[in-house]
């Protein structure tokens, strides 16, 4: 899972952290300002613009797609995708109160060990979603609802060759 956070300097530089790995990696994105425009909130917390996520996975060798949600994910060449981000609503809170109003979040979801899992940091651990079969599923059931955007993470090769793409 890719967990983006903020590092504390003017510099707004921005640190790409693999949970488990321990690798951190840094990177200016606004260098020259003090208020960050990679934020979608005027408090600087919160849902970060999709610029920055695709900046962090170029650092690595790495590409975001964006999946057009009429397509059906069955035609995802899974073996070619390292993990899939998603952006999706998600309840707003204030200690253990739960407010009325939802914002965007994005979350992580990638195979180890042929199980694919979960990897929301709302959640206390990741959670199983299981076999591929489960995991288009889990996909479809999310591109069902409002505001919800994917993202597959794929090698620069096969963006490039676009064999994320089982269908041709």
């Amino acid at each position: 899972m890719l967990r983006l956070k903020k590092k504390k300097k003017l510099t707004e530089g921005h640190v790409l952290h693999q949970r488990g790995g321990g690798v951190q990696t840094t990177f200016p994105l606004s260098p020259s300002t003090m208020v960050t425009p990679h934020k979608k909130s005027m408090l600087g917390n919160g849902n970060y613009d999709v610029n920055v996520i695709m900046a962090a996975l170029q650092t690595r060798g790495f590409e975001a797609v964006w999946w057009d949600k009429r397509r059906d994910v069955g035609s995802i060449e899974l073996s070619n995708v390292e993990g899939f981000i998603l952006n999706v609503p998600s309840n707003l809170r204030w200690g253990p109160l739960r407010l009325p109003l939802k914002r965007q979040h994005w979350i992580g979801v990638r195979e180890v060990g042929g199980v694919y899992y979960n990897l929301d940091s709302k959640l206390r651990n990741p959670q199983p979603i299981g076999s591929s079969d489960e995991l288009r599923k889990f996909l479809r059931q999310q591109l069902r609802g409002k505001n919800c955007e994917l993202l597959l993470v794929v090698s620069e090769e096969v963006e490039a060759h676009q064999t994320w793409r089982s269908d041709g």
